[in-house]
């Protein structure tokens, strides 16, 4: 069902600017943006959701882990004003505990500095984006989109955040989840984080992300449903989806975040 942004039309798209694949090395193989992996993470087919003979890389991580963490730091795009869009496939391997973070990119000790992250948060293990936070707790907070349940952190999750025209949208599984007017200029660090996050003021290690991660990629614009929907599955058809609906809910399940908005303090 998924499809890897390397085996995909997007993987010629003059707006890609970074594309881990995470396949055996941090190389970036679109830009000159390589990464270095820290605390020897290990990469095999059995971490990558794609059936294609890539690999995908394992951090094995603790949640809100205090040492031995693994992570990846590369210099990628940060969009500033711009439209952009942050992509990854993520299998969460333990309950998140304080927040811990797929990708991330800050500047690092700043306070009150807009910033991008794409991850866990807190005990609830709510997937949650955020392009607009302060450390003073005044900022906004785009609304937190679904809980991964227990019986659910056996299941790769495709995550993505596109911001054009000054609206951010966020996405699940091909599922358009939320939306907001976002029209920030986002401060960055000249390197952002794979696997934790990026401000080392932060104690208990950064809160490292617990499990697999696949095809980090950053774009210079914002992908279209159809565009995000193809990478999800390749027999997508936008007409027969329901844009309001997160994937990882049954039908039958209450989505009590889907539009509230949550102010979260750093």
């Amino acid at each position: 069902m998924a499809r890897s942004l390397f085996n995909s039309p997007l993987i010629s798209d003059a707006n890609l600017i970074n594309y881990y694949r995470l396949n055996g090395d941090a190389t970036d193989y679109k830009g000159a943006a390589n990464g270095t992996a820290k605390g020897l993470p290990t990469y095999s087919t059995g971490y990558s959701p794609f059936n294609d003979g890539s690999k995908g890389i394992w951090f094995n991580n603790t949640a809100n882990a205090a040492t031995a963490i693994m992570y990846v730091t590369a210099p990628f795009y940060s969009p500033g004003a711009s439209d952009f869009t942050y992509m990854c496939w993520c299998l969460p391997t333990a309950p998140a505990t304080g927040g811990e973070e797929c990708i991330h990119n800050e500047t690092n000790g700043a306070t009150g500095h807009p910033h991008i992250y794409m991850g866990l948060i807190g005990a609830a293990n709510a997937v949650t984006y955020q392009d607009s936070m302060t450390d003073s707790g005044g900022g906004s907070v785009d609304p937190v989109i679904g809980h991964i349940t227990e019986g659910e952190f056996a299941t790769w999750k495709f995550l993505v955040r596109t911001r054009s025209g000054g609206l951010s949208k966020n996405y699940i599984n091909g599922q358009l989840v939320s939306s907001i007017s976002n029209t920030l200029t986002l401060i960055a660090s000249s390197n952002g984080q794979i696997g934790r996050r990026s401000n080392t003021s932060y104690p208990n290690a950064c809160y490292p992300f617990p499990g697999y991660m696949a095809d980090v990629a950053m774009f210079s614009r914002g992908l279209t449903v159809q565009e995000i929907g193809m990478l999800w599955d390749p027999k997508y058809d936008p007409k027969m989806s329901n844009p309001l609906r997160p994937a990882i809910f049954k039908p039958s399940e209450a989505q009590p975040y889907a539009n509230q908005n949550v102010i979260r303090g750093r």
